[in-house]
Order: structure tokens, then sequence, then C-alpha cells
């Protein structure tokens, strides 16, 4: 059982890196929200524990690091609406 949790962690960025592709910025920021909900539980890991560290690591190695804390910061971030009337 451990070992098919920590597959799970660890396919976070192989998954992000497969459907987004290297680099992909705000379509990544925007998309992922929506696209990524499986991975909510990994979300909160990396914002309330230490897994945060390794993880990002792991997440460099396959060249969506930036991804990974455009993300973090997201989350963060009060979502506002601008109301045009």
């Amino acid at each position: 059982m451990l070992v098919i949790a920590l597959l799970y962690v660890l396919s976070y960025p192989v998954v992000v890196r497969a459907k987004y592709g290297r680099d992909a910025g705000l379509l990544f920021l925007f998309s992922a929200q929506e696209g990524l909900t499986v991975y909510r539980p990994v979300d909160w890991l990396i914002d309330h524990t230490p897994v945060r560290g390794p993880l990002f690591f792991w997440a460099d190695r396959w060249g969506v690091r930036e991804e990974f804390e455009s993300m973090e910061l997201a989350r963060f971030q009060p979502i506002t609406h601008m109301r045009f009337e």
C-alpha cells in the first residue's frame, strides 16, 4: 500500500509533463486547476508537509518545477472576479 501511495505522489510531475509539456506556463496554470483534480491531495501535502522539497526536486527533474511553483502560489492567492456593469 505504501508503494502505491508513493507512486501516486511521484506521478504528479510526470503527468504534468506528459499532459502539458515543458514550459507550459500560463496554459498550465489555468487548465491544471480543472484537469488535475485527482492530485488535490498531493497539493495539500505540498502546502502542509515537508514533502514539498523532495517533490519539487522531482518536478525539476521532469522540467516542470516552475509549473509547480506557479500552482502553489495560485492556491494561496484569492480569486477575484472583475465585474463589468
